[in-house]
């Protein structure tokens, strides 16, 4: 049976340095990743909003079946490869020619054979396949990052609220206002997070970890090895050291302290404090 893990969290909210930290490790994330070390595999097949919206279940795992296939080595069927051709070319990324993706599925109808035991991904937009993951990967270990809540409210990071965001009954088509705007990101965060904790304290108590994004840049000598021992690595003292120096205190955190947050409701604070992140100084400063 294979070991396998995928990262996942909202877009902006610091998965790309878990990534880097895993790949120093000489962990296999795939070998066709993006800059920010995203799985264009999974993201090809998957973050398509009008494709989702239109599949079933079975669709789903079809695809699972299809990606798990080329993580772990396993040769694609004629049927399989033209699924992922036909993914890649509606797929509103569009990130590669189609000569690209052609050669690509052909290649894995002849595999090298190189099969793998212990694989994972990273792409922010696992968190909205994640029920079905644990259903269909029944050794699937979860790593999610959560980020301050008024941190992500303020971010550029838009993308998951466009693509997802009806999903959770969050409508944006008619907002025009930046604040209305900011404060549906948020409404975002809070429910996304709170789903995602649902989903894995229902289906796989034993196989998540959550990692405040703070305390991995601010605390790695504690936090990297946290996350090795969920996912039995095991690295010498030298590169562990090395990998340890990855995680950087981003110029952004805490960007909410100097902004005005009138715009968002009490209740809405009240649930980022719920998911364990302080605002109290911050409605401090604003009622003056």
């Amino acid at each position: 049976m294979n070991n396998i893990f995928a990262i996942g969290g909202l877009g902006g909210s610091g998965t790309r340095v878990v990534a880097e930290v895993l790949l120093a490790a000489n962990v296999y994330l795939g070998d066709d990743l993006t800059d920010q070390s995203d799985n264009l595999i999974f993201a090809r097949l998957f973050k398509n909003p009008h494709w989702v919206m239109n599949s079933s279940d079975s669709d789903l795992r079809r695809r699972l079946r299809i990606f798990e296939k080329y993580m772990s080595g396993e040769k694609w069927t004629f049927s399989e490869s033209l699924e992922y051709y036909h993914a890649s070319q509606a797929n509103p990324q569009r990130d590669k020619t189609k000569r690209y993706h052609l050669l690509l599925a052909a290649k894995k109808l002849f595999p090298d054979n190189q099969l793998r035991q212990f694989w994972g991904w990273k792409e922010p937009n696992t968190v909205i396949f994640l029920k079905t993951l644990f259903g269909y990967f029944e050794n699937l270990k979860y790593i999610h990052v959560i980020r301050h809540g008024l941190d992500m409210a303020f971010s550029d990071n838009r993308q998951q609220l466009l693509n997802w965001g009806v999903l959770f009954g969050l409508q944006i088509e008619n907002v025009d206002s930046p604040e209305e705007l900011i404060a549906k990101q948020l409404d975002y965060w809070i429910k996304t997070n709170k789903h995602i904790s649902k989903i894995c304290s229902d289906q796989a108590v034993d196989r998540y970890l959550v990692i405040n994004y703070s305390d991995f840049c601010h605390h790695p000598e504690i936090e990297i090895p946290r996350l090795l021992k969920f996912l039995n690595i095991n690295v010498g003292d030298v590169l562990l050291k090395r990998i340890i120096q990855i995680p950087k205190i981003p110029q952004s955190e805490g960007r909410y302290k100097e902004k005005n947050i009138s715009m968002f409701s009490e209740s809405q604070l009240n649930q980022v404090s719920e998911l364990g992140f302080e605002v109290g100084c911050t409605l401090e400063k604003n009622s003056i």
